[in-house]
């Protein structure tokens, strides 16, 4: 998986090298982390994820490193691996 910073403006309530949200949110952990779920994530969408998936794939982890800092990612994995829902879920929280 291959990420690039860009100029991109972040998405209203998520903001790029800034303090947590009044939601709590903090900078997501480093891959791999157990709280991954919880930094990335509202309450609600990391409670269905882990109802639903035993854990994240590995380029899931890593993609969501790059994406809830609001930069470029390029995800590339076998199908099935997961990538669609991470691109995604973080858009639909």
């Amino acid at each position: 998986m291959t990420a690039a910073s860009a100029g991109r403006t972040p998405a209203p309530g998520r903001k790029v090298d800034a303090p947590p949200a009044p939601s709590g949110k903090a900078e997501p952990p480093p891959p791999g982390d157990a709280g991954m779920l919880d930094a990335a994530f509202g309450p609600a969408t990391a409670h269905w994820f882990s109802r639903v998936f035993a854990a994240p794939t590995p380029v899931q982890v890593q993609g969501w490193s790059h994406i809830t800092r609001g930069a470029h990612a390029l995800l590339i994995a076998p199908t099935g691996s997961g990538k669609t829902l991470a691109a995604f879920l973080w858009c639909l929280d």
